[in-house]
């Protein structure tokens, strides 16, 4: 019995010192692991994808992990004498609650905005847009 004790003791600690705890990436590493596409638009709640110029949906937006990256205009240009890759800078701001993207990458909007969500397959951005006199909440899924 005493043996039994003893191996069972001994397959146990053998059992907790192999455990590891799967490592968490860290919110760099999902936003630099690769490229991101846009996959949906949202105004106030609303999808407006579809109402998005194809010249902005098929941009590719990549990070690098030293605040560097790029945005390719894809197969559609919005002005035919734009290059097809430009560069920008971002950096994480507020406690890694909003993003810092520049130059600004949405067309009337600012170049700050809050990082809803980040996973390792989903970047979801928002931020309110100025449209007129009223004030849109704009929010943009990415993909890759």
């Amino acid at each position: 019995m005493k043996n039994i004790s003893l191996f069972l003791l001994t397959l146990f600690l053998i059992g907790i010192s192999s455990c590891k705890k799967d490592k968490q990436k860290s919110k760099t590493e999902l936003l630099v692991q690769a490229s991101w596409k846009l996959s949906n638009v949202k105004a106030n709640g609303n999808d407006v994808t579809s109402s998005i110029p194809a010249c902005l949906r098929d941009n590719i937006l990549t990070f690098e992990a030293n605040g560097s990256g790029n945005v390719n205009e894809g197969p559609t240009k919005c002005n035919a004498s734009d290059p097809n890759t430009y560069s920008i800078t971002w950096s994480f701001r507020n406690g890694e609650t909003q993003i810092q993207i520049n130059p600004a990458i949405i067309p009337g909007g600012s170049d700050i905005f809050s990082l809803d969500k980040l996973t390792e397959t989903e970047l979801v951005l928002s931020q309110n847009v100025q449209t007129g006199a009223s004030t849109t909440n704009m929010t943009f899924t990415f993909i890759h």
